[in-house]
């Protein structure tokens, strides 16, 4: 594996690789309690960034580390999480109750009952539920922190920002492996426990198997970049140089790397997860074609043969042997009529009307929703199985807007890194985020995969990466090594 140097070359930036490491050890361990669902493992992944946040800004208090210089892009993306951090902070003021009123009105609706008691108060916030929301907006400072960490950490540092990619897809790999065996073998176990939910589906450490899928899309699309990162054109003008060509692939770090990620496949095809596997291909498919038509000529050819080698082997003979044909059934099987996700959508459609202008309260869908529940709906449903819309209820279309210009802003700077540049590292970095955000912007349509800290903190993790790479063409930097 090529992972470069863990050491950057600066004398003085090699005082924060403990916190690196740490940095990767914490996004190693993120997928493994649950997905860090439970309360302890989400509060864990708070207080970890956070003080691996306080530990380095420590560090360049004192002089001892360097801060890289960020691209503009990065900047840009920094000052919309505050915005985000700061409209969530919004939800949480008290304020007075003919404010409230005006601003909120269902919200303040639900609040007045609570002023009217004796001894009741005269101020409420703008949230349904403000414990759950306060939950969330520690949360959301929790993935700034690995937004922030990523940037500072491996901004300019190539050995570094393989290391991150690899760590990634080294977890997603041990999550798979662990999900075929647990699947295969009938012994159904999860994190330290037996399984209770979706036994004979892969589900790796994850509750749900869509979990697994939307978490091994992300670390797939770090192997996918690996990959592109390391082609490399060769001319082949006899049978001896193919032959020399292909004995040098069977002993390359690409060919590991591209059996990781069939066995990710595998693995993905074993949740059975309709759109997570759609979601996947999507991505693959639509950022895939772009960088193709992209990349300079000398690897147009080499990096159309990957792709097409992704599609054909692991779809078709990888796939199809362990149960590509059951998603299908799935698929088929699938009736609308009853599909209890489509009854929600329907009874959350006045529920939308009602909190997008403002939000009702990040981590308040539930109680949001109680009121417009229909009959026909006899399961308790906590999210809308749609990341989309869930946000729009709680976070109103600022929250959503601002989201969405975060995303927008990572695709624009990776496809900009990918058009512009000629490194092929910077190339890969630069898909990475746009691969990743894809992939999960189709399966949030469907699921509520960004609720789960694992996931939603490896995907800030990955835009971060893509962000901490300039788009600008191939410059030098003062020290002589070429800027990523």
């Amino acid at each position: 594996m090529r992972l470069g140097r863990l050491k950057p070359s600066a004398p003085r930036a090699r005082a924060d690789t403990p916190v690196f490491v740490a940095f990767l050890a914490l996004l190693a361990w993120l997928p493994w309690p649950w997905g860090s669902h439970p309360p302890w493992a989400s509060s864990l992944l708070v207080l970890a960034a956070a003080l691996l946040v306080l530990v380095r800004i420590t560090s360049s208090l004192r002089g001892t580390v360097e801060d890289p210089s960020l691209p503009r892009a990065a900047r840009i993306a920094l000052a919309l999480w505050l915005a985000w951090i700061g409209w969530i902070t919004l939800q949480l003021v008290p304020l007075p109750s003919a404010w409230l009123a005006r601003w909120k009105p269902l919200v303040a609706a639900v609040h007045a009952p609570v002023a009217q008691l004796e001894g009741g108060h005269t101020f409420a916030s703008g949230s349904l539920l403000p414990g759950a929301t306060l939950d969330q907006w520690l949360l959301s400072v929790g993935y700034l922190c690995l937004f922030w960490l990523t940037l500072v950490l491996v901004a300019r540092d190539r050995g570094r920002q393989r290391w991150l990619m690899w760590t990634l897809v080294l977890t997603g790999l041990a999550q798979a492996l662990y999900a075929i065996v647990m699947t295969l073998s009938g012994w159904e176990l999860g994190f330290f426990g037996p399984k209770e939910h979706n036994i004979g589906y892969a589900t790796g450490t994850f509750v749900n198997k869509n979990h697994l899928a939307s978490y091994l899309q992300l670390t797939l699309s770090a192997g996918t970049a690996l990959v592109l990162a390391d082609l490399r054109p060769r001319r082949l003008g006899s049978w001896r140089q193919a032959v020399e060509a292909l004995v040098e692939l069977g002993l390359s770090p690409r060919l590991r790397t591209r059996v990781m990620l069939a066995i990710m496949v595998i693995a993905m095809v074993l949740t059975r997860s309709r759109m997570g596997n759609g979601a996947f291909f999507a991505g693959l498919l639509s950022c895939g074609s772009i960088y193709v038509l992209f990349r300079h000529k000398r690897f147009f050819i080499h990096t159309l043969v990957f792709f097409l080698s992704v599609l054909l082997i692991d779809v078709w003979i990888v796939s199809n042997r362990y149960g590509l044909e059951k998603v299908a059934e799935r698929i088929q099987q699938t009736d609308l009529s009853t599909e209890g996700r489509l009854l929600v959508w329907e009874d959350v459609r006045p529920v939308v009307a009602a909190y997008a202008p403002t939000g009702a309260g990040l981590g308040t869908f539930a109680a949001a929703y109680a009121p417009y529940r229909s009959p026909e709906v006899t399961v308790y449903y906590d999210h809308a199985h749609n990341d989309h819309l869930e946000l729009l209820i709680e976070a109103g279309w600022v929250g959503y807007l601002l989201l969405a210009a975060l995303g927008l802003l990572t695709l624009a700077h990776g496809l900009a890194t990918v058009a512009r540049r000629h490194d092929p590292l910077a190339c890969a970095i630069g898909f990475v985020g746009p691969m990743a955000l894809v992939c999960q912007a189709v399966h949030a349509t469907v699921e509520f995969n960004l609720h789960i800290p694992a996931i939603a903190g490896t995907l800030v993790v990955l835009l971060a990466l893509s962000l901490s790479c300039s788009s600008q063409s191939r410059r030098v930097a003062a020290t002589g090594a070429p800027e990523t």
